[in-house]
This record gives C-alpha cells, sequence and structure tokens, in this order.
C-alpha cells in the first residue's frame, strides 16, 4: 500500500527534533511512504529518510519560509506581516501533496494539513494529535474543523482523552492511532548522585515551565529544559536520550496535553515520570506505577512530588502500547477502512 503523510511539522534533515514522531510512524509502517512537509532553510526538497520519501515544498523564498518549524502556522502568524504566505503555504501544500499518487492520504493535524487533505477529493485519515483540538475553541475554526473532520473516512486520535473530546465536540467516532516509541537501547538503573530532572518541549504556556520553574524555586535539584526556545534549546533524539538516562526522572508540568509522547519516551529508557494529571497524560502515566501525578498549574503538588525523589524505574504498560508493532497494525486497519470508503 502506498501511504502518503501530510504534515506541517517534520524534520528538516537529520536528527532534527521538528515533527520527529511523525517520521518515527512512517519508519514502521509496512509500503511505501510518502510524507508532503513545508521547506526551510537548508533543507532537501526531495529525498529519502530513512527510506521514507519526503518531499518538502516551497512556498516562498528561503529567508521568509518562517511558518512552519518555529512553534507552528498560528504562533507564526501573529505578525501580520506574515499573513500573505499564509495562503501561499496552503496553495503549494495542496499543489505538492496533488502530485503524489497514493493509496491512502493521512493527515496530521486538522490543519493545515486536514484542510488539504480535504481539497485533495481523495478519502484520508486525519489524526488529531491535541493541539489542533485546543485550536477548534474558537467558533470559525471550529466550523472549518467540523468540516475536516466529518469528511474525513477515519478520524485518529493519540488519545483516549482525545477520543473523548472528539466524540463530545463533534459527535463523531474516533478510533485509537497511538504513536510509535522507537528508543534504542534497553532501559538503564537509575543514577546515584544529586537529584536532577529534565522537562522537554517547546517554549509555550501550555507546557507549564513556569509552574516547574515556581516548583523548584530553592529545591537542591538540577533543572534542565529542552526544546524549542527553552534553557538549552532544541537537541537531538539523540541528546535528549542521554539526558534522559542521567537524570533521576522527567517533568511533565503540562496545562493541556493530547499524548505526551515524551513521557513514553522516558519510561521505554527507564525513567520515571512526574506529570499534570491532564489529557493523554493521564492514562500514559500510572499514578504511583509509572511516576506521580500532580494537578495542573500546582506548583506546591509539583514540588511536594520532586521531593520525593528518587523514585523506582517505571512498571506500567505505556511502553508495550505504542510499541512499533502494535502501531502499525493499528495504522493498517485504518487505511484499509479508508479505502473501502
Amino acid at each position: 500500500m502506498k501511504v502518503l503523510h501530510l504534515t506541517s511539522s517534520f524534520p528538516r534533515w537529520k536528527d532534527d527534533a521538528s515533527g520527529v514522531f511523525v517520521l518515527d510512524l512512517a519508519k514502521v509502517l509496512d509500503g511505501e511512504v510518502h510524507v508532503v512537509a513545508p521547506h526551510d532553510a537548508g533543507a532537501a526538497v526531495d529525498e529519502v529518510l530513512d527510506g521514507v520519501h519526503v518531499h518538502r515544498f516551497r512556498y516562498a523564498p528561503d529567508r521568509l519560509e518562517v511558518l512552519a518549524h518555529r512553534g507552528g502556522l498560528l504562533k507564526a502568524v501573529r505578525r501580520p506581516s506574515r499573513w500573505p504566505l499564509v495562503p501561499l503555504f496552503l496553495i503549494s501544500f495542496w499543489r505538492a501533496a496533488r502530485r503524489v499518487d497514493a493509496d491512502v492520504v493521512h493527515a496530521h493535524w486538522w490543519f493545515p494539513a486536514g484542510l488539504v487533505a480535504m481539497l485533495l477529493g481523495r478519502p484520508y485519515v486525519v489524526t488529531i494529535h491535541g493541539s489542533d483540538l485546543h485550536l477548534a475553541r474558537l467558533p470559525v475554526l471550529r466550523t472549518l474543523a467540523r468540516a475536516v473532520l466529518r469528511r474525513a473516512a477515519v478520524v485518529g486520535v493519540v488519545s483516549e482523552a482525545l477520543r473523548r473530546d472528539v466524540e463530545e465536540r463533534f459527535g463523531l467516532d474516533a478510533v485509537l492511532l497511538r504513536m510509535p516509541v522507537t528508543v534504542a537501547g534497553e532501559p538503564s538503573p537509575i543514577p546515584d548522585g544529586p537529584v536532577r530532572v529534565v522537562a522537554i518541549g517547546r517554549n509555550a504556556p501550555e507546557k507549564g515551565f513556569d509552574v516547574l520553574a515556581a516548583a523548584t524555586a530553592g529545591l537542591d535539584v538540577r533543572v534542565d529544559v529542552y526544546g524549542e526556545g527553552t534553557q538549552h534549546g532544541a537537541v537531538s533524539r539523540q541528546r535528549i536520550a542521554e539526558e534522559l538516562r542521567t537524570a533521576h526522572a522527567l517533568v511533565v508540568p503540562s496545562r493541556r496535553e493530547g499524548l505526551g509522547i515524551v513521557a513514553v519516551e522516558a519510561m521505554a529508557l527507564g525513567r520515571p515520570v512526574i506529570a499534570s494529571a491532564v489529557g493523554g497524560l493521564v492514562e500514559t502515566v500510572e499514578d504511583g506505577v509509572d511516576g506521580i501525578l500532580v494537578p495542573p498549574d500546582d506548583p506546591a503538588a509539583l514540588r511536594r512530588a520532586i521531593e520525593r525523589l528518587p523514585l523506582p524505574p517505571p512498571k506500567g504498560d505505556a511502553v508495550r502500547r505504542h510499541a512499533p508493532a502494535e502501531v502499525a497494525r493499528t495504522h493498517a486497519e485504518a487505511y484499509l477502512s479508508a479505502r473501502r470508503r
């Protein structure tokens, strides 16, 4: 089966962290897999990356290709000077997708990829990852999201929490299409020495890094934050794994989170997780088994949890649920269902 993935976030080159979970998914699928994603300065227009055929569409000169890979399209268009780029982006996205003849189209996020998939006029699967559902809270965008989702052959979600949200908000059935976890190596022992925690994600209010800062103020704990716009900036997947292996825990202080794949990756490396009890994190991190869940936006509760470190290694089932073979199987079923539509 030939599958075309449409995404606004995807690695621009090997070891780039932008949208790397979409590449992880593409790599574990059977058949011929193509991806259409935005170009960025320094990236190849066409290449084969880890066996995946990648097509990056140009929508402006290098210096003006600024709508992706920097926190998302909506963050980029907060500057009115960039608004004229949006139609160029969407038209170029659609034209590039139209050139790939595939058995199934799979859009990641209902906007912009889901909208492009709908305009192609082919049966398509669309996966909701969480941030796009939050976007649909705005009345005009809610109407557009409803149109994209109702025309989809299959609506997928990455967590049970998102499935409930989609069903309640749009009255639609959704299937669970988890993302794979493909970390290298076996789980390693919890290190000795002074307590150190790691947090990973872009510097955005919903990630709750301000809560983490308040929670650890005055604590004898080393805190390292990795991701776009953070203390250490965006780093490679390999570097993240190395940092997690030398930490006592991953902290995910999010105010909302569709899944929190980084929590599963940390557990696959043998690290417990201290996380907010929101969204997909509730089903990913089993409280008292994989780490500790705390109320969101509660520095005092987060501080008490961190003070309990070191914790034992995780023992729950989240890593098994995100095993590549299982993820590939559920996606193959979704693609077959879409082809029958």
